[in-house]
């Protein structure tokens, strides 16, 4: 289900597990990655509890719980 995400990233899944965004890690020296709060439509997203999965090249991947509030 990731295989559009090149490389490493995060995949950002709603509390049912469904997927509402990908952020592509992107070369930045700090390897901050940035994700503007919209889903992968660009429609803003609301107020509220996301799973941020993070994808690695070695198919390794890690959860963690982030929090949205606007």
């Amino acid at each position: 289900p990731y295989d559009s995400l090149p490389g490493s990233g995060f995949v950002i899944l709603d509390l049912n597990g469904k997927r509402v965004a990908l952020i592509a890690a992107d070369n930045s020296r700090d390897g901050s990655l940035i994700w503007d709060a919209t889903s992968q439509d660009g429609n803003a997203l609301e107020s509220g509890v996301y799973i941020a999965k993070l994808i690695l090249d070695s198919d390794d991947a890690q959860k963690l719980k982030i929090f949205l509030v606007k």
